[in-house]
Protein backbone atom coordinates (compact mmCIF):
# COMPACT_ATOMS: atom_id res chain seq x y z
CA UNK A 1 0.00 0.00 0.00
CA UNK A 2 1.56 3.35 -0.87
CA UNK A 3 1.01 6.28 1.80
CA UNK A 4 1.45 10.01 1.24
CA UNK A 5 2.14 12.23 4.02
CA UNK A 6 -0.73 14.51 4.22
CA UNK A 7 -0.70 17.88 5.78
CA UNK A 8 -3.15 18.42 8.86
CA UNK A 9 -4.38 21.66 9.98
CA UNK A 10 -2.82 23.36 7.32
CA UNK A 11 0.83 21.65 7.72
CA UNK A 12 0.98 22.16 11.91
CA UNK A 13 0.67 18.40 11.70
CA UNK A 14 1.30 15.71 9.39
CA UNK A 15 0.69 12.15 9.15
CA UNK A 16 1.14 9.17 6.61
CA UNK A 17 -2.16 8.19 4.69
CA UNK A 18 -2.91 5.89 1.81
CA UNK A 19 -2.61 7.63 -1.46
CA UNK A 20 -6.21 6.82 -2.02
CA UNK A 21 -7.72 8.60 0.54
CA UNK A 22 -9.36 12.19 0.46
CA UNK A 23 -9.91 14.88 2.72
CA UNK A 24 -13.75 14.48 3.40
CA UNK A 25 -13.92 18.36 4.34
CA UNK A 26 -13.78 19.25 0.46
CA UNK A 27 -17.25 17.31 0.36
CA UNK A 28 -18.75 17.79 3.60
CA UNK A 29 -18.30 20.39 6.56
CA UNK A 30 -15.92 19.52 9.03
CA UNK A 31 -15.56 20.73 12.76
CA UNK A 32 -12.53 22.90 13.35
CA UNK A 33 -11.08 20.26 15.74
CA UNK A 34 -10.92 17.83 13.13
CA UNK A 35 -8.99 16.65 10.62
CA UNK A 36 -11.22 13.68 8.55
CA UNK A 37 -9.67 11.91 5.75
CA UNK A 38 -11.74 8.80 3.67
CA UNK A 39 -10.63 5.73 1.67
CA UNK A 40 -12.63 6.24 -2.11
CA UNK A 41 -12.31 2.79 -2.76
CA UNK A 42 -13.41 1.61 0.68
CA UNK A 43 -15.27 2.92 3.67
CA UNK A 44 -12.39 2.99 5.35
CA UNK A 45 -11.63 6.54 7.40
CA UNK A 46 -9.10 8.18 9.32
CA UNK A 47 -10.12 10.91 12.17
CA UNK A 48 -7.60 13.29 13.87
CA UNK A 49 -9.23 15.40 16.99
CA UNK A 50 -7.53 17.87 19.24
CA UNK A 51 -9.72 17.75 22.70
CA UNK A 52 -9.30 19.19 25.65
CA UNK A 53 -7.56 16.99 28.65
CA UNK A 54 -9.51 14.98 30.58
CA UNK A 55 -9.10 15.15 34.30
CA UNK A 56 -8.08 11.96 36.59
CA UNK A 57 -7.73 9.84 32.96
CA UNK A 58 -4.21 8.54 32.02
CA UNK A 59 -2.61 6.14 29.20
CA UNK A 60 -5.07 2.98 28.45
CA UNK A 61 -8.10 4.09 31.10
CA UNK A 62 -8.00 7.21 28.72
CA UNK A 63 -7.95 5.45 25.71
CA UNK A 64 -11.48 3.35 26.86
CA UNK A 65 -12.70 6.33 27.74
CA UNK A 66 -12.15 8.03 24.33
CA UNK A 67 -13.62 4.58 22.41
CA UNK A 68 -16.61 4.31 25.12
CA UNK A 69 -17.25 8.19 24.11
CA UNK A 70 -16.95 7.79 20.24
CA UNK A 71 -19.59 4.51 21.35
CA UNK A 72 -21.88 6.73 22.34
CA UNK A 73 -21.95 9.29 19.71
CA UNK A 74 -22.33 6.70 17.36
CA UNK A 75 -25.75 5.42 19.06
CA UNK A 76 -23.93 2.53 19.83
CA UNK A 77 -25.31 0.29 23.21
CA UNK A 78 -22.61 -0.68 25.85
CA UNK A 79 -23.42 -4.04 25.05
CA UNK A 80 -22.35 -3.39 21.52
CA UNK A 81 -18.84 -1.55 22.03
CA UNK A 82 -16.33 -4.12 23.05
CA UNK A 83 -12.41 -3.51 23.33
CA UNK A 84 -10.03 -5.86 21.74
CA UNK A 85 -6.86 -4.38 23.18
CA UNK A 86 -5.28 -2.00 25.12
CA UNK A 87 -1.45 -1.31 25.57
CA UNK A 88 0.42 1.92 26.92
CA UNK A 89 2.65 3.32 24.40
CA UNK A 90 6.31 3.86 25.06
CA UNK A 91 8.21 6.86 23.57
CA UNK A 92 10.01 5.13 21.17
CA UNK A 93 6.18 3.32 18.98
CA UNK A 94 5.88 7.54 18.84
CA UNK A 95 9.48 9.01 17.24
CA UNK A 96 8.43 12.59 16.79
CA UNK A 97 7.10 13.06 20.16
CA UNK A 98 10.28 12.30 21.71
CA UNK A 99 10.19 16.22 22.27
CA UNK A 100 7.44 16.38 24.28
CA UNK A 101 8.14 15.42 28.24
CA UNK A 102 6.00 13.87 30.20
CA UNK A 103 3.65 12.70 26.99
CA UNK A 104 1.47 9.79 27.89
CA UNK A 105 0.13 7.76 25.12
CA UNK A 106 -2.15 4.64 24.57
CA UNK A 107 -3.22 2.30 22.46
CA UNK A 108 -7.13 0.47 21.91
CA UNK A 109 -8.12 -1.37 19.00
CA UNK A 110 -12.45 -2.50 19.21
CA UNK A 111 -15.58 -3.13 17.34
CA UNK A 112 -18.86 -1.44 17.90
CA UNK A 113 -22.14 -1.93 16.71
CA UNK A 114 -23.37 0.92 15.49
CA UNK A 115 -25.66 2.07 12.12
CA UNK A 116 -24.13 4.63 9.73
CA UNK A 117 -25.18 8.55 10.37
CA UNK A 118 -27.65 6.75 12.95
CA UNK A 119 -29.66 4.58 10.53
CA UNK A 120 -31.81 1.62 12.04
CA UNK A 121 -29.48 -0.83 11.11
CA UNK A 122 -26.33 -1.47 11.83
CA UNK A 123 -22.85 -2.19 11.25
CA UNK A 124 -19.68 -3.63 12.72
CA UNK A 125 -16.72 -1.43 12.81
CA UNK A 126 -13.17 -1.91 13.62
CA UNK A 127 -11.97 1.04 15.72
CA UNK A 128 -8.23 1.48 16.07
CA UNK A 129 -7.49 4.47 18.63
CA UNK A 130 -4.57 6.20 19.79
CA UNK A 131 -4.74 8.65 22.12
CA UNK A 132 -1.97 11.19 23.22
CA UNK A 133 -1.52 13.46 25.97
CA UNK A 134 0.23 16.55 25.27
CA UNK A 135 1.58 18.20 28.70
CA UNK A 136 1.81 22.11 29.45
CA UNK A 137 2.03 24.46 27.33
CA UNK A 138 0.09 22.57 24.55
CA UNK A 139 -2.22 20.54 27.30
CA UNK A 140 -4.47 18.83 24.99
CA UNK A 141 -5.19 15.24 23.50
CA UNK A 142 -5.09 14.20 20.35
CA UNK A 143 -7.28 11.45 19.37
CA UNK A 144 -6.70 9.20 16.22
CA UNK A 145 -9.49 6.54 15.00
CA UNK A 146 -9.11 4.53 12.16
CA UNK A 147 -12.92 3.08 11.57
CA UNK A 148 -13.03 0.28 9.36
CA UNK A 149 -16.17 -1.69 8.52
CA UNK A 150 -15.98 -4.86 8.80
CA UNK A 151 -19.67 -6.50 8.71
CA UNK A 152 -22.63 -4.26 6.57
CA UNK A 153 -26.23 -5.02 6.87
CA UNK A 154 -27.68 -5.45 3.34
CA UNK A 155 -29.92 -2.61 3.94
CA UNK A 156 -27.36 -0.17 5.14
CA UNK A 157 -26.48 2.85 2.92
CA UNK A 158 -22.98 2.08 3.77
CA UNK A 159 -22.24 -0.49 0.87
CA UNK A 160 -18.20 -1.27 0.81
CA UNK A 161 -16.35 -3.14 3.32
CA UNK A 162 -12.71 -2.74 4.25
CA UNK A 163 -11.67 -5.84 4.91
CA UNK A 164 -9.08 -6.04 2.06
CA UNK A 165 -7.83 -2.71 3.15
CA UNK A 166 -4.98 -3.57 5.22
CA UNK A 167 -4.42 -1.23 8.24
CA UNK A 168 -2.16 1.02 7.98
CA UNK A 169 -2.35 1.95 11.73
CA UNK A 170 1.54 1.15 12.54
CA UNK A 171 2.43 3.92 9.74
CA UNK A 172 0.27 5.95 11.82
CA UNK A 173 2.23 5.69 14.89
CA UNK A 174 5.60 6.14 13.42
CA UNK A 175 4.84 9.49 10.74
CA UNK A 176 2.56 11.37 12.57
CA UNK A 177 4.01 14.63 13.61
CA UNK A 178 3.25 18.22 14.97
CA UNK A 179 5.11 20.60 12.86
CA UNK A 180 4.18 24.11 14.89
CA UNK A 181 2.98 24.17 18.73
CA UNK A 182 0.99 27.53 17.34
CA UNK A 183 -1.98 25.09 16.66
CA UNK A 184 -2.36 24.43 20.42
CA UNK A 185 -1.66 28.54 21.09
CA UNK A 186 1.63 27.93 22.25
Amino acid sequence: MAVVTRPMYGGAMEVALPGSYVDTSEIREVPDHQEVWADIDTSQSFILEILQCQDGLAGTALADFHFREVAKANGCAAADARVLETRQLAAQDLPHFARFAGADAAVLVGEQVAGKYNEAVKNVVRLEMLVVRLPAPIDSELLITINTPTQVNAQSSEQKLATAQASFFNEVLTTLKINDTGLFGC
